[in-house]
């Protein structure tokens, strides 16, 4: 096959016989100095010599670099010098790339190829567990606590009644003391977190947890008064599902639940973060995000819609982990996005709902990545991808929250994931 010009042809017939072929190959070995694999590319095409092959290529330029060495140019000596090990180098991590979809210890093959049924073997995706590293956090003993959206509340339940250590500092409010659970849950035996915080349903939420319960910056005391069934009763704005019957009720509640949740952040060594939405609804005089869309009340006039970034996220995660961390050093997250899709969306004059769901669980999971990336202490939990990737029918009447045997298999994940033998 002849040659065209201003062609590079990898793989061809002649080898890396041609010299465009050959030069890009040497500014990838000399990647870190690609002029310099300019002249050792120059160099061989002047010697004549064959390069049938790769093998061929980098014993040349092995030994171009080692004759340029010794060249009188100092300073391109020196050039030669800092890539003396390039071909071998090239060699060495080359072999390894060629093995990025070949099956390994550690790495089976229904890791790397997506599951096809029609394939020999056949796999399917609903009898995937989708993880690679087992990563053993947590066993019978290990005190444990969750916070995010109804999603982290159904996995806190099968926590507690599977028997785990799961950290309990304030219990349920049950209407004593003027305090109450908005729509409490039929099995008085479980809580829905570790304190009643009530659901967080962005990243700001967790950061704010903290920042009020250890002190980290002053909040306004505030309540929003709702009505529902021809009642009337308080809420505040950062504590989503607790009802006030009173301003006097809500007063005296505050620095004991407050307690509780310095309590609980402080005992738990495993903690699970379920990431919600990336919008949300900012108070206009402070900055501070409520716990979710203000749904009709008064806030509506003190309050703006927000759209979190990657970055946004992951920074109040981070700051959440450091707040705590000062308080509690064996303090361990393992994050997860919820799988629950948006009720509503801020955004429906430029996004559809279905639309705007899609990218907020690409940025969450994007930030989760990045969260876990940086810090050693975090681990990330594939229950969005189990959930929405896996399982045949996962999905309540409503279409947007998990049947009971959707928790049992996430929770069968986390077992396999992180639980001691």
């Amino acid at each position: 096959m002849s040659a065209v010009p201003d062609i590079a042809l990898l793989g061809g017939d002649d080898g890396w016989s041609d010299p465009a072929a050959r030069r890009l190959l040497l500014r990838a070995v000399f990647a870190a100095d690609p002029d310099l694999g300019d002249l050792v590319a120059e160099e061989i095409r002047r010697s004549g010599r064959s390069t049938p092959d790769l093998g061929a290529v980098l014993t040349l330029a092995h030994q171009a670099v080692q004759a340029g060495r010794r060249v009188e140019d100092a300073s391109l000596a020196a050039r030669f010098a800092a890539q003396a090990d390039a071909p071998q180098r090239f060699m060495a991590e080359g072999r390894t790339t060629a093995k990025t979809y070949e099956p390994a210890p550690g790495k089976p093959a229904e890791a790397i190829f997506w599951p096809n049924p029609k394939r020999d073997p056949a796999q399917s995706l609903a009898a995937l567990k989708p993880f690679v590293t087992r990563t053993p956090l947590v066993d019978a003993a290990t005190p444990i606590g969750s916070a995010g959206s109804c999603f982290a509340f159904e996995i806190s339940h099968a926590f507690q009644r599977r028997g785990f250590n799961y950290v309990v500092t304030e219990n349920q409010p049950d209407g004593a003391n003027g305090v109450h659970s908005e729509g409490g849950r039929p099995d008085k035996s479980v809580t829905d977190f570790c304190a009643a915080w009530g659901l967080l349903f962005n990243s700001p939420g967790f950061r704010q947890l903290a920042e009020r319960a250890f002190d980290e910056r002053p909040f306004e005391r505030m309540l929003v008064k709702m009505t529902a069934g021809g009642q009337s009763y308080w809420c505040d704005p950062y504590r989503e599902g607790v009802a006030f019957y009173s301003p006097g009720a809500f007063a005296a509640d505050y620095e004991r639940h407050l307690s509780a949740v310095r309590d609980a952040l402080s005992a738990t060594k495993v903690f699970i973060v379920t990431l919600g939405l990336n919008e949300c609804w900012r108070l206009l005089h402070d900055g501070t995000v409520l716990s979710r869309n203000p749904r009709g009340f008064s806030s509506y006039l003190t309050a703006r819609p927000d759209v979190l970034t990657v970055q946004q996220n992951v920074e109040d995660i981070r700051r959440f982990a450091e707040i705590v961390r000062a308080h509690n050093p064996d303090f361990t997250l393992i994050v997860s996005v919820s799988p629950i899709p948006f009720l509503a969306t801020t955004r429906a004059a430029e996004r559809h709902v279905v639309e705007a769901n899609t990218h907020s669980k690409a940025v969450l999971r994007v930030a989760a990545e990045e969260i876990v990336a940086a810090d050693p202490q975090a681990y990330y939990f594939p229950s969005y991808e189990l959930v929405t990737g896996c399982l045949d029918a996962p999905w309540d009447v409503d279409l947007r929250h998990v049947k009971p045997e959707t928790v049992a298999q996430v929770m069968e994940l986390f077992d396999a994931m992180f639980v001691a033998e």
